[in-house]
């Protein structure tokens, strides 16, 4: 398997070429290009600065100069061909970086009214009906189907990640369980779609629906899991801790070819180097 670090896991991360700085005296190059950073004006030739490296790329990269909330099931066609836009913009930077991997939110039931780094989506409150629900994943299959033949003609695979946040932001999410993923993965037919299982946004779904189990979704999907985000949390928010032994024990289960993405947060140089290290001899040693 092979193991990556996110932009996102080092403390205050918005100046990624900080972060890119303190990926390389820690010798870790490879890494997920996460969705955590202020704008940069040329972002090719900053990258360029670090050919050593090899990306995935996730959500919010390339950074915007303004900040947009992603929705590729918004029922708000603006907003909707807005993300599609932005993540065929992503697959772009991921053929000049020769990036295999683009993968993405899945889209909410509501457009978010306030958007800022690591203090999560508000939402105006609604209530949803089954209607409603049916509408946001038509919207939700289609907009795969396009961003995926759109990686797929550019030799990228694209995934979607499984949701997560506080649990009462849960009602405003899609792709938290099983049943979702597969029909999804039904609808898309096609293996150059896979899923993002991140481990510490599911153990959430497992506190919230007893139905769900994790074991269960990487045995029914381990063929679709191109990508696992990894982190902890206790089940009453999405904390991005440390991963333990609980965490680590999942990928014991999971394809080889799998990228394995550390994406606790708030970290130090040193904490990261630690974890990193933790998770590559857990999997040398299984």
């Amino acid at each position: 398997m092979n193991v990556y670090v996110s932009t996102s896991s080092v403390k205050n991360p918005f100046d990624l070429k900080k972060v890119l700085e303190k990926f390389k005296q820690l010798n870790i190059t490879n890494i997920e290009l996460g969705s955590s950073h202020h704008y940069i004006n040329d972002l090719e030739s900053l990258l360029e600065m670090y050919k050593g490296n090899k990306y995935v790329i996730h959500n919010y990269f390339p950074p915007l100069l303004e900040p947009i909330a992603l929705n590729i099931a918004s029922e708000n066609t603006e907003i909707r061909n807005t993300s599609l836009n932005f993540a065929k913009n992503a697959i772009d930077l991921c053929v000049k970086l020769n990036v295999p991997i683009y993968s993405m939110h899945a889209g909410m039931l509501a457009d978010p009214n306030k958007i800022k780094f690591f203090e999560g989506f508000t939402f105006t409150e609604e209530n949803f009906d089954e209607d409603k629900y049916n509408s946001a994943f038509l919207h939700l299959i289609a907009s795969c189907k396009e961003i995926n033949l759109y990686a797929r003609n550019h030799g990228v695979k694209f995934a979607i990640e499984t949701s997560g946040g506080h649990p009462e932001k849960f009602k405003y999410l899609l792709m938290t369980k099983i049943i979702e993923f597969r029909k999804l993965i039904t609808e898309i037919n096609d293996d150059n779609f896979g899923i993002l299982l991140d481990i510490g946004h599911y153990n959430l779904s497992t506190h919230l629906n007893e139905e769900e189990d994790i074991n269960m979704f990487i045995s029914e999907f381990r063929d679709n899991i191109f990508q696992i985000h990894i982190h902890h949390n206790d089940g009453s928010d999405d904390q991005h801790l440390h991963p333990t032994i609980k965490e680590l024990n999942y990928l014991k289960n999971i394809n080889k070819d799998t990228i394995i993405v550390l994406e606790s947060m708030n970290n130090t140089p040193e904490s990261i180097l630690e974890q990193y290290n933790i998770i590559k001899t857990f999997l040398t040693k299984g």
